[in-house]
């Protein structure tokens, strides 16, 4: 568009590739329905306990000046996305040695975390909220169901 706008630094680490390729930074964002908040994934470091890295989700708002960190764990944790409600956040979870390959949310306050699937045998990824759907929805947004 005619007025991009910078609302993160992009990581405090810059020029390191991660485990899958990508160079460490700002990935996958994604707005909130009110327009009022950014989720995204960041590379934060080469290390972890994946063999792929670190990578948390973060959360921002609109003028980048309400930046948090929701998951700080030492995972690979990406693809977020928001609830049709705006109260969760769905991604994906990996870790070699936690055994976890799974979707999980999170409220956008970083409490609350849900793990969804148990499939560290069968790569649960590409996470989204499809409005309507009746089964496996997260308590406090039973009209929604996420994959």
């Amino acid at each position: 568009g005619s007025n991009p706008r910078h609302v993160t630094d992009g990581g405090s680490v810059r020029g390191s590739i991660a485990g899958a390729g990508f160079p460490l930074g700002d990935y996958d964002p994604e707005w909130s329905l009110d327009g009022q908040l950014i989720v995204f994934e960041r590379g934060l470091s080469t290390q972890g306990n994946s063999g792929e890295g670190v990578w948390t989700i973060c959360i921002t708002s609109l003028d980048g000046r309400h930046f948090r960190n929701l998951t700080n764990s030492q995972r690979v944790e990406g693809l977020p996305g928001f609830s049709p409600d705006g109260k969760r956040i769905v991604f994906f979870v990996f870790s070699q040695i936690d055994q976890l390959n799974d979707i999980m949310t999170i409220r956008p306050d970083g409490t609350g975390e849900q793990r969804l699937t148990d499939g560290f045998q069968t790569h649960d990824f590409y996470p989204s909220y499809i409005p309507g759907a009746r089964s496996g929805e997260p308590a406090d947004a039973p009209s929604h169901k996420p994959f």
